[in-house]
């Protein structure tokens, strides 16, 4: 004779997937952050010491290049900060709901980051501060490359159900295509009008206010041809539209290692 498990099952129990359903979104919260710091910020002082010195920066091995970042250290320290934010975020209910639009995600991968360049710079690490421009690189990292993508990762990937996208993609239709097009076209023009004042003599003074101003306007620039490019195949009905869609990023990327990793 056998007998069925009369246990309750508590509503924190329903509610909360297990510890072991939060390892993915941990492990991909590590890997991106340790990607996107370790190329990011090598990226930063790399512009920001040609914009300067004309010169790059030096490490143990000779020049910076994309890749002097990564390191064991480095996928030790993402895990340790995926792992703190996953646990954190499968406890507190307030942080989910805060994370749950782009804004409350952007500011919650913010004040992380913050937090943890607070917590690297004076007790991990301890030190004192240095010149104020790499300081302002540093503290920019961590809350840019560091916290950000560690509260994208374990948001997204989160085993909570249902899942909750910030931004719904609906059905393309010839009208909407027309509409990305133009949607591309009005944002490209600004991003390359910034570009080509950045390279007029008189934008010297901007220092690091350059770095992320060029920055910001090739993350435009991307955005603007992803949008014009799938605004064409979605208008005319073409097929491989996801490759059209990843394209910028793609070209994006072989054009950052051609500047900046050799």
């Amino acid at each position: 004779m056998t007998t069925s498990d009369a246990r309750p099952t508590s509503a924190s129990s329903a509610a909360t997937p297990p510890i072991e359903a939060w390892l993915t979104p941990i492990v991909v919260a590590a890997l991106a952050r340790d990607l996107v710091s370790n190329v990011g910020t090598a990226m930063m002082y790399i512009v920001y010491y040609r914009h300067r010195w004309g010169t790059r920066p030096n490490t143990m091995d000779g020049p910076m290049t994309l890749t002097s970042f990564f390191s064991v250290r480095t996928l030790l320290f993402s895990i340790a900060w995926s792992l703190l934010f996953g646990l954190s975020y499968r406890e507190w209910p307030a942080l989910r709901r805060l994370t749950d639009r782009a804004s409350g995600m952007a500011g919650v991968g913010i004040l992380y980051g913050t937090l943890l360049w607070a917590l690297m710079h004076f007790a991990i690490f301890p030190h004192k501060l240095g010149e104020t421009p790499e300081e302002v690189l540093g503290w920019l990292s961590y809350c840019l490359l560091t916290g950000l993508p560690v509260v994208w990762a374990v948001r997204r990937f989160s085993p909570l159900a249902p899942s909750r996208p910030i931004f719904a993609r609906t059905a393309g239709s010839p009208e909407s295509g027309r509409r990305q097009i133009m949607s591309g076209i009005a944002i490209a023009v600004p991003a390359l009008l910034c570009l080509y004042w950045l390279t007029t003599p008189g934008a010297g003074f901007l220092m690091i206010l350059a770095l992320f101003v060029g920055l910001g306007a090739i993350g435009v620039l991307a955005i603007a041809t992803s949008l014009i490019l799938g605004g064409i195949w979605t208008r005319f009905g073409l097929p491989g539209l996801l490759v059209v869609r990843l394209s910028p990023l793609l070209l994006a990327a072989a054009g950052a290692w051609s500047l900046f990793g050799r």
